[in-house]
């Protein structure tokens, strides 16, 4: 289930994409669709990270010994500050909590 609700999110980026390069030629008609399937993804992630929270995790802490979950939190850290940089992390939440705003 989780895996297929990774791919419905897929496809509305997809269809966002798609529609914002619609709009950008001149079709106004188009803001609807992005709209539409902005608010299904913001549903679909806030329902995700639920089950994530409340399933999946609590699941993971029961099985994964504490050292390992701390050795993970480490390299987690550590693919973030080579990957993403520094303060990324922190500007996508602002974003995020901004487009949530929005919709």
């Amino acid at each position: 289930m989780m895996l297929a609700e990774h791919e419905e999110g897929r496809g509305h980026v997809r269809s966002m994409i798609d529609a914002m390069e619609r709009v950008a030629q001149g079709n106004g008609a188009a803001s609807t669709t992005l709209m539409d399937h902005a608010r299904a993804y913001v549903t679909l992630l806030r329902e995700h990270i639920q089950k994530e929270d409340d399933i999946l995790f609590r699941m993971a802490d029961e099985v994964i010994p504490e050292d390992e979950q701390r050795k993970l939190l480490k390299q987690f850290e550590t693919h973030e500050a080579e990957e993403m940089g520094a303060g990324a992390h922190e500007k996508y939440l602002d974003m995020a909590q901004d487009l949530g705003h929005l919709i």
